[in-house]
């Protein structure tokens, strides 16, 4: 059954069902009509009747940041809530790249003269209404000072009421958001003179997607802050602008709470594991 007809180009699908209502369906799907820019927006297309019909909406994309999205994913939590995580840009430097999430050195380096950010947003009613979005973590370029860029979200929900053992989720309901974050040139953190780099970046909601927190750890040698799930040194003093060894995060939650991330590092792939709500992670598992 198509979900679309429309004549422009719709990809990067993401569906999820309520776990309340197993006939509230929610398709996610990057499109290309919304916008002229050349990039697309985010279409939501929601049934209430097990895919029988579907209502098809558009998110509203954060002010200054409305050029174009893209990697959209959707997720119920417990509660019946849905949510949206995905990257929005504005391009503000001599160029653009012709995919908003782009691959190479060079071309992934316009986003550092780019408002970008990662965002979410909610909706109550099972996908036909949608709230402002929120953001997860954002940069305004302000014309001088070069800033990160945040690409390849993905995003998972805690919707596990009751642990194994009987007692209360203290966790239920925490929203999971995981990117991966290119720094220009000299910024990498706790590095001397890096010319690129890349990490992978997870914050938390705790309050249904209203607020974010970054989990970030203090490295002891350095003293920067970083981010927890960090697991390669020199990133940045080993490649060029653009490019980086950490990226293409994924992450899921578990029935007791635990939240595992997996990434690639440099031609391998690692899984992290957390059992504080990614407050802290074990040495990774190659």
């Amino acid at each position: 059954q198509a979900i679309t007809t429309d004549v422009a180009t719709q990809n990067s699908p993401s569906v999820a069902v309520d776990p309340l209502d197993p006939n509230n369906v929610v398709v996610a799907y990057s499109d290309f009509s919304l916008l002229s820019t050349g990039y697309a927006g985010i279409s939501v297309a929601a049934s209430h009747n097990g895919g029988t019909s579907w209502e098809h909406r558009s998110l509203t994309l954060p002010f200054g940041f409305e050029q174009g999205a893209s990697d959209p994913t959707v997720s119920f939590d417990g509660r019946g809530r849905v949510y949206i995580s995905y990257m929005a840009a504005t391009f503000k430097g001599n160029g653009k790249p012709p995919l908003l999430n782009p691959g190479g050195g060079a071309q992934r380096a316009m986003g550092f003269e780019a408002n970008n950010g990662i965002f979410v947003s909610r909706s109550d009613d099972g996908g036909l209404t949608w709230m402002l979005p929120v953001a997860v973590a954002s940069h305004v370029y302000d014309g001088v000072t070069q800033v990160p860029f945040e690409i390849y979200p993905d995003m998972a929900v805690d919707g596990v009421s009751t642990l194994p053992d009987g007692q209360a989720n203290s966790n239920f309901g925490n929203l999971y958001v995981t990117w991966a974050r290119y720094y220009p040139t000299g910024q990498f953190p706790g590095e001397t003179n890096p010319l690129g780099g890349s990490d992978v970046m997870i914050a938390v909601s705790g309050d249904s997607g209203l607020t974010w927190q970054l989990r970030t750890r203090t490295d002891t040698n350095t003293g920067f802050v970083d981010s927890v799930l960090r697991t390669k040194d020199n990133t940045g003093m080993e490649t060029s602008a653009g490019l980086g060894y950490l990226n293409w995060s994924r992450i899921a939650v578990g029935a007791v709470g635990d939240v595992a991330v997996a990434d690639f590092v440099g031609g391998w792939f690692v899984v992290n594991h957390s059992n504080d709500a990614a407050a802290t992670f074990f040495v990774p598992t190659q």
